[in-house]
């Protein structure tokens, strides 16, 4: 394990790891760097330190052997004029290689 995943409180001991289906095309922009963020609904009890594995939408196949952590989460209930996105939120994301 990195010393990025502790940074980001992520052990894979003890860790909550989340996965999750992601379109392959928006999978690709995270991992090029020009998208670093992931609006989901709010569904599930992501923490910031938590990890996400992404499978492929269409197979249920892992993407690349790649962990990503939760630097920051900002619910849309926070957003001013946003009021009926209520149950979702963005996540920052870091990619962090295993």
């Amino acid at each position: 394990m990195s010393d990025e995943c502790v940074e980001y409180g992520w052990k894979r001991d003890n860790g909550q790891v989340h996965v999750l289906k992601i379109a392959a095309g928006w999978y690709g922009r995270l991992r090029d760097g020009s998208k670093t963020c992931e609006v989901r609904r709010h569904d599930r009890d992501f923490q910031v330190g938590d990890a996400i594995r992404f499978t492929d939408d269409k197979e249920d196949d892992l993407l690349a052997p790649s962990v990503w952590v939760i630097t920051h989460i900002l619910p849309f209930a926070h957003v001013p004029g946003f009021p009926g996105a209520a149950g979702w939120c963005v996540l920052s994301l870091r990619e962090v290689q295993e």
